[in-house]
């Protein structure tokens, strides 16, 4: 839809991309000229969905760290565990 919207009404695309000041210099940019509006606003769309699948990346990259990290801790709490229970024994 960002992507109509940037053909259409490129400053309104800009503008839902969470960008204001980008939407208030394509629309500068829109008056002057329609194709620099739309190709601005292009750029701008590509970017923000760029940037969430990145975003999405990294917590996922984060999720499997934490996952690893809590795996870890495990793993050498339990090796803790029986070093000191064989230790008990002798």
């Amino acid at each position: 839809m960002r992507y109509f919207l940037a053909i259409v009404l490129p400053p309104v695309a800009v503008l839902f991309c969470g960008k204001p000041l980008s939407a208030l210099l394509n629309l500068i940019l829109w008056c002057f000229g329609l194709i620099p509006g739309i190709v601005h606003a292009l750029f701008v769309v590509k970017s923000f969905y760029e940037e969430r699948a990145l975003k999405r990346v990294e917590r996922a990259v984060i999720a499997s760290a934490r996952v690893s990290h809590r795996d870890a801790v495990g793993i050498s709490q339990q090796l803790r565990e029986r070093a000191t229970h064989s230790r008990s024994e002798h």
